[in-house]
């Protein structure tokens, strides 16, 4: 007789199939989600890109450098120069 090593399609040695049914029944169980909730995912996360996009930004998108204020008092990168407005410092 031959022995088999590893598993075979899935199944865990020693495992009995029932208490193997029942863990994963449970587990899909858990995993279920209404369409609400998807909605109402989808509607919190397009508020906080609302809310992020109406603040000014802290830091460039470049280079990930705090913005500083410049003698106009406007922000601006102190690496490569970059403005909110998208125009670049001496334009």
């Amino acid at each position: 007789m031959q022995r088999l090593h590893g598993r075979v399609r899935g199944r865990r040695p020693g495992v009995p199939a029932v208490r193997r049914d029942r863990a994963h029944r449970a587990r899909r169980r858990r995993a279920v989600i209404s369409w609400e909730q998807l909605r109402d995912i989808v509607q919190a996360a397009a508020a906080l890109a609302a809310d992020e996009r109406a603040q000014p930004p802290e830091a460039c998108p470049n280079d990930g450098e705090p913005l500083r204020s410049g003698p106009d008092g406007q922000l601006y990168c102190p690496w490569d120069g970059w403005r909110p407005d998208g125009r670049y410092v001496g334009q």
